[in-house]
């Protein structure tokens, strides 16, 4: 929460207090985000209302090195409503829950800031927010605004499987020595977060694995940015490489002819951005890959075989933090309302149903 929040929301916790509580700070894509407004009045005196608002939007700025610059903006949805058109005179102290469903496309959190090899400084974010107003018929009389996180829907995607590639091994066009099969898998079915690290699984099948020079694996990282005009701008990054020890595979496996490994990918190195995970959005996409090479002495040249897998990576989202209730918290619990979000042109989302059996903050 920036200053002027922290300000607003603090106000005198004895004569007038606002705040969001959110069932989580953190969504998936096509569900619901729910949550309520406190309020805490000591004695109201005035024609008060309560307005609500949210949005969700992607940002993409490109400085070229010629000093031309790219920026633009693209709302996800919009929210503007009033949740409550009177405030009751004297003591107030209620509970306005809401709730709203996310569109099924929504983006996932985002951030990112770095320079690609053509120097072109590149920064890309998609964000999103809620902020409840208690407004006079005049002015605002109090705000509080808060961030939330998205998940997109390939979160829900289920990891099973493995991929694989196989990869001809010849020492010329019309001289083939054999086959190299490399298998990328699965250990742990959790898709990973931003900054994390976890192993996955190698396999490397070949009746020439005896001559093998080398194994590397390494993770990229791959963005572009789709301009309106029409120019699309790439940034790519080794995130992490590794070069296993042939004599400790080998040491590892009976058989030669089909080696396994466990891989380790490191996503703590990506250090462009507070959130720069995998996406698919309207102005830019940003993917993750595990690429793994084994290369092969076949006489008179090496030949490489090679494998990749596109790992789907998270936004980390913050710890909520415990709501601090004003003394003696004793409010007034309102109806539900199920809200409707709309697109930029103006066409609300569907919604669907509601379930109005929500807890209820209290000081217990």
């Amino acid at each position: 929460m920036d200053l002027e929040n922290q300000r607003s929301a603090s106000l005198s916790k004895n004569s007038e207090w606002l705040e969001i509580s959110m069932d989580s700070l953190c969504c998936v894509a096509g569900e619901r985000l729910s949550g309520e407004i406190l309020l805490h009045l000591a004695n109201n005196t005035r024609n008060l209302s309560i307005i609500l608002k949210s949005r969700g939007i992607e940002h993409v700025k490109v400085q070229e090195p010629n000093g031309i610059l790219h920026e633009h903006t693209s709302n996800i949805y919009t929210l503007n409503t009033t949740i409550s058109e009177f405030v009751e005179l004297g003591k107030v102290q209620s509970i306005w829950p809401f709730t709203f469903k996310l569109p099924l496309f929504s983006p996932a959190s985002f951030n990112f800031t770095d320079t690609d090899n053509q120097g072109n400084s590149i920064k890309c974010q998609v964000c999103y927010e809620i902020e409840a107003i208690l407004c006079s018929e005049t002015d605002d009389v109090i705000k509080c605004k808060k961030k939330f996180f998205v998940l997109n829907r390939n979160t829900r995607k289920v990891l099973n499987g493995e991929i694989s590639e196989e990869t001809p091994l010849s020492c010329c066009w019309c001289c083939t020595q054999g086959m190299s099969k490399i298998s990328l898998g699965y250990i742990d079915l959790e898709h990973m977060s931003c900054g994390a690290t976890k192993n996955y699984r190698i396999d490397v099948q070949s009746q020439l694995n005896r001559k093998l020079e080398s194994l590397m694996g390494q993770v990229m990282f791959k963005l572009y940015v789709q301009i309106p005009n029409g120019k699309i701008f790439e940034f790519m990054k080794v995130l992490s490489r590794t070069v296993p020890q042939l004599n400790a595979i080998f040491d590892g496996n009976a058989d030669r002819n089909s080696l396994t490994l466990e891989f380790e990918v490191d996503l703590s190195q990506a250090n462009f951005g507070e959130n720069p995970c995998s996406n698919d959005c309207a102005l830019f996409g940003a993917e993750y890959y595990l690429q793994f090479y084994a290369t092969y002495d076949v006489g008179c040249r090496s030949k490489r075989a090679f494998s990749e897998m596109e790992l789907h990576i998270n936004p980390v989202a913050p710890v909520k933090e415990a709501l601090k209730l004003p003394g003696r918290w004793d409010p007034k619990e309102n109806l539900i309302s199920n809200l409707i979000l709309e697109a930029s042109n103006g066409i609300p989302y569907p919604q669907g149903t509601v379930l109005s059996n929500r807890n209820r903050i209290n000081n217990n």
